[in-house]
């Protein structure tokens, strides 16, 4: 077996926000009375961004031009449970929203600019979460909102006063951005604002390694302290090795070049370690036999710690997801002790 060491690069996942292209009066009941009323888990009530930028400061913001985000940090506001199950994913070394379980669409829903109203009372929330975002979220146009609800309207006759079809126009509008990533969604100052005008940030799935908590030893604090999810994650991570296979198919002719390990090194972290082994691949059928002379690289790579190893390997199957690794057929084997899930994408 030979030894040799993957090119020292290290490339983070990218994500890419689109921004789709979309009006009629008819204020809509607050986004987190609905939510209190569907029992939604995923799709978290929006609270007020506040900041302690001076009022001159707020005043020139005013001015500026209407382009994406200038800022990067956020927030929501979630139930315990659900704010504990984010701290966890932080402390996994995972995204820590999931936007593809979403209940409103597969996105994650996030106050944005402005000081939107999102309808309910304190008690809705127990937790306020900070987030920051990152690249910044992509603008949609300030009629996005309007030109959607007037198209829904016409399209299903719905009453949106009626709690059941404001509930599904939700649905709609998440489903409509869940595949643009990282989008701030403008509400104009009738619909669903306390003081002016605001917006959401709407993070779908493809987009999900954007969000990163902006101080989870607060979130942590504010739920009574993180050290029995610490412990049973170091539990965890001592029964679990700090390694896993990936292997590469690939036209026999590669088998002796660095173009597979130039290719994982486009996604995965420089290891450790790293064997790469290479076996035939016999050809049973007709095509196999037109495809020409195959291969399976086999490469196993070290990280420091479980939990750097399963972050690589999630990148990787994400990766093979976007279709990012399309000149191969990947493989992706866990380590000792690994779950089934801990080499799935983050978009699983």
């Amino acid at each position: 077996m030979e030894r040799e060491l993957l090119d020292n690069i290290d490339h983070s996942v990218q994500t890419r926000p689109s921004s789709p292209t979309p009006e009629v009066a008819a204020p809509l009941p607050g986004l987190l009375a609905l939510q209190r009323l569907a029992g939604n888990r995923a799709v978290s009530a929006m609270i007020a961004r506040r900041t302690a930028e001076p009022a001159a400061e707020e005043s020139a913001a005013t001015t500026e031009p209407d382009t994406s985000l200038q800022r990067l940090a956020t927030r929501t506001g979630l139930k315990t449970a659900h704010a504990q199950k984010v701290l966890y994913n932080h402390l996994k070394g995972d995204p820590p929203f999931k936007p593809q379980r979403g209940n409103f669409g597969q996105v994650s829903w996030f106050a944005g600019s402005g000081n939107p109203y999102v309808g309910g009372q304190a008690q809705s929330y127990d937790v306020t979460v900070d987030v920051v975002i990152n690249p910044d979220p992509a603008k949609l146009d300030k009629d996005y909102f309007q030109t959607f609800k007037r198209e829904y309207v016409q399209s299903t006759r719905a009453n949106l006063h009626n709690t059941s079809t404001h509930h599904d126009f939700w649905v709609a509008l998440g489903k409509r951005l869940e595949r643009g990533g990282a989008q701030e969604v403008p509400i104009d100052q009738s619909e669903v604002s306390r003081q002016g005008g605001g917006t959401f940030v709407v993070v779908g799935g493809s987009a999900r390694e954007s969000i990163t908590l902006a101080n989870p030893v607060k979130l942590a604090t504010d739920l009574g302290g993180s050290q029995t999810m610490t412990n049973s994650l170091a539990a965890r991570e001592n029964q679990r090795a700090a390694t896993f296979a990936v292997t590469l198919r690939a036209p026999a002719a590669q088998a002796a070049n660095a173009q597979p390990q130039q290719a994982l090194a486009t996604v995965v972290s420089q290891p450790q370690a790293v064997t790469r082994a290479v076996a035939q691949v016999a050809a049973v059928t007709m095509a196999d036999r037109l495809a020409g002379p195959k291969v399976d690289i086999t490469f196993t790579l070290t990280y420091p710690s479980y939990q750097v190893a399963r972050r690589q390997a999630k990148l990787l199957a994400t990766a093979v997801g976007d279709g990012r690794l399309n000149a191969y057929r990947v493989t992706i084997t866990g380590g000792a002790g690994w779950s089934a899930s801990a080499t799935k994408s983050y978009r699983a």
